[in-house]
């Protein structure tokens, strides 16, 4: 009756895992269909039926979008740099403060633990307000700046590394200390490989975060020239549908190159727990 169950449980998880994939390997099929199915589709009313496998298929799409549409191109590199910077100084800046925030004891450190709970609460569209206001201050509207500074100083990082390293016994970092080593050295040599499955998580999320954001450019950004990949589909969607699918496909790759790539490595410790 085990296997039964067991048996059960896979095929039922594959129907699952089937049922959530079934849209992207919807849209991959009719990214292929040319675009005049493409546009009758997509943007006259639906007055084409849809076809799981289109008839014909065709790459010129793929070709112009990846090789002759520079603006695509350049958008997705650009937010590529900028997410994986701001990702990376994300994670470094939450290592840092949360080993502060667990090992160092001085007063107000729960106060700034309940602070950043409470941000972290604290919806979208109510914090957007003052990074605007603090970004006009700065004088960074309308630049990728006001975009990515925000997301490198979250909260989120700092408090999930807070709560890592807490974890981690003080008898090593005292034995650290009797052996000489400064703050940096227990920082990066001790505290950084016990909480690198936290680190990665962080990077992954941060990136994610950066890579699909919506509201702040809308927001902070001007000039429809410097709008990120997330909001130039939109754009581009209006004068050329063809490409909207070829878009969508292309932003999801980074996030599945890092999910697939870290499967097995530090953060795949944290999906199998």
């Amino acid at each position: 009756m085990r296997w039964m169950k067991h048996a059960f449980i896979k095929i039922l998880f594959g129907f699952y895992a089937a049922f959530i994939l079934l849209p992207v390997v919807f849209m991959f099929m009719n990214s292929l269909m040319p675009s005049w199915i493409m546009t009758p589709a997509y943007v006259n009313g639906q007055t084409t039926r849809l076809a799981f496998i289109p008839m014909p298929i065709t790459l010129s799409q793929y070709k112009e979008a990846l090789l002759l549409d520079s603006q695509l191109l350049d958008a997705f590199w650009n937010d590529l740099t900028w997410s994986i910077v701001s990702a990376s100084c994300q994670a470094l800046f939450a290592l840092a403060a949360g080993y502060v925030l667990a090992k160092v004891c001085f007063i107000g450190r729960r106060l700034i633990l309940v602070l950043f709970i409470f941000t972290m609460l604290m919806p979208l569209q109510v914090l957007i307000v003052p990074q605007y206001v603090i970004a006009q201050q700065f004088n960074i509207i309308n630049t990728r700046w006001s975009l990515y500074l925000p997301i490198v100083f979250a909260p989120f990082g700092s408090f999930l590394m807070c709560q890592m390293i807490a974890q981690l016994p003080e008898e090593m970092i005292e034995y650290a200390r009797l052996e000489g080593a400064g703050t940096s050295t227990i920082l990066y040599q001790i505290v950084m490989p016990y909480a690198l499955p936290g680190l990665w998580l962080v990077f992954v999320f941060t990136f994610a975060e950066a890579w699909n954001m919506i509201e702040q450019p809308l927001i902070l950004l001007r000039d429809s020239i410097q709008y990120p990949l997330s909001l130039l589909i939109h754009i581009q969607g209006q004068f050329l549908p063809q490409y909207v699918l070829v878009a969508a496909l292309i932003m999801m790759a980074p996030i599945l190159s890092f999910l697939l790539f870290m499967r097995k490595g530090e953060l795949g410790g944290l999906i199998n727990l």
